[in-house]
């Protein structure tokens, strides 16, 4: 009964040493999250644009998925490009991406 009783003490002794010296991961090696945000577009909200104008968003890091209610989106770093058609009359684009949301607002006009 002492053989197995000092057996079992070394064993959990050997695990506690491991378990304290590996430790059960750190977050220190992670790195932090910053979330990316919305710096300006280009033309500003609030602007007369042309049915086939492009929309440039620019934002402080890469957004990654970056999606809109109209138009047709394309990825350069971190300028997005809202691309038309976008029919004629007032127009609330909606923007979405991981961190954020924006709304951003024109009136798209027609040549006379």
């Amino acid at each position: 009964m002492r053989k197995s009783f000092s057996t079992i003490a070394l064993s959990l002794t050997n695990f506690i040493i491991v378990f304290v010296v590996a430790g059960c991961g750190s977050t220190e090696d992670l790195e932090p999250v910053v979330p990316t945000s919305f710096i300006l577009a280009n033309p500003p909200s609030d602007s007369e644009i042309a049915p086939n104008a492009i929309i440039t968003l620019i934002f402080d890091s890469d957004p990654g998925d970056v999606r809109v209610n109209a138009g047709v989106v394309e990825y350069s770093g971190h300028k997005v490009f809202v691309l038309g058609p976008f029919t004629p009359g007032p127009l609330t684009l909606t923007v979405e991406w991981v961190y954020g949301s924006k709304w951003l607002t024109y009136t798209v006009t027609t040549p006379d």
